[in-house]
């Protein structure tokens, strides 16, 4: 009896807490929290040991959407060099063809738009590839896919990345 009501009280104060909603990803470098981005509704996000990169999940997008540490590296300006090297698992042939400043965390970063090649199949992608830095670490984010579907999710990504921290 003691477990049933436990176990109801359990689940009566969880289930604000754990219903559906959006969630938080949290990156560690050097294990410890060094970005929180809080995911649209319905986004979900899981690491990549192998790759070392966190993979976000949406449903709405047909498109990958990949986020990476530039270790050793503190400056955005100093990590430009080395985004063609850092995305090269998932895209290859990154040729930027425009560049804008965008804000985020209070850090002035870039967002670099160009085209590429799948790095798994040589097919043709359309890339946003954002960089920024948080608390002295700089991370980049790479939104592609085949068609424009990283266009059509630049709102989102924008608004995701409003939530860094």
């Amino acid at each position: 009896m003691q477990k049933i009501v436990l176990v109801l009280l359990i689940a009566l104060f969880c289930s604000p807490a754990c219903a559906a909603g959006p969630s938080t990803l949290v990156v560690s470098v050097d294990q410890k929290p060094a970005l929180s981005l809080q995911l649209p509704e319905g986004w979900t996000s899981e690491f990549d040991a192998k790759k070392n990169q966190s993979d976000i999940k949406q449903p709405k997008f047909e498109i990958h959407i990949n986020l990476w540490n530039v270790p050793k590296i503190q400056t955005v300006a100093a990590a430009k060099p080395l985004v063609d090297d850092v995305i090269k698992g998932e895209v290859t042939d990154f040729r930027v063809t425009g560049t804008k400043d965008v804000s985020i965390a209070g850090e002035k970063g870039q967002l670099f738009i160009g085209t590429g090649s799948e790095a798994d199949d040589g097919d043709p992608s359309y890339l946003e590839v954002f960089l920024f830095a948080v608390g002295g670490k700089v991370f980049l984010l790479c939104a592609h896919g085949e068609g424009n579907g990283a266009a059509a999710a630049h709102d989102s990504l924008m608004e995701m990345l409003a939530t860094a921290k």
